[in-house]
């Protein structure tokens, strides 16, 4: 698998997906890097993906994209030690008070 040349054509299209201000093509490439970055063993850098592509979904209403954007969170935050797990918790608790 190419993941460092699927990468870098993500990257572009997350750029193409700024530029034009496009909310559900800038989560659209965020939910790929994340399962791109499960793929790679890469759980924390995952779950920063899925977690960054549930809004566009959830402005676009797009409830399956939605719904596959937490399991893949859910399945990064469970390969992730547990110190990891409870660090990013916390911050996310704090986020959200």
């Amino acid at each position: 698998k190419d993941y460092p040349e699927a990468l870098k054509a993500l990257e572009k299209c997350l750029a193409i997906g700024r530029e034009i201000d496009d909310p559900h093509t800038y989560a659209f490439v965020n939910y790929r890097l994340g399962s791109i970055e499960l793929a790679r063993d890469r759980p924390a850098q995952a779950a920063e993906r899925f977690d960054a592509a549930l809004p566009g979904f959830q402005q676009a209403e797009n409830a399956q994209l939605q719904f596959l954007s937490q399991i893949g969170r859910a399945r990064s935050l469970a390969r992730q030690p547990m110190k990891e797990r409870k660090n990013r918790s916390a911050t996310t608790n704090d986020d959200a008070g």
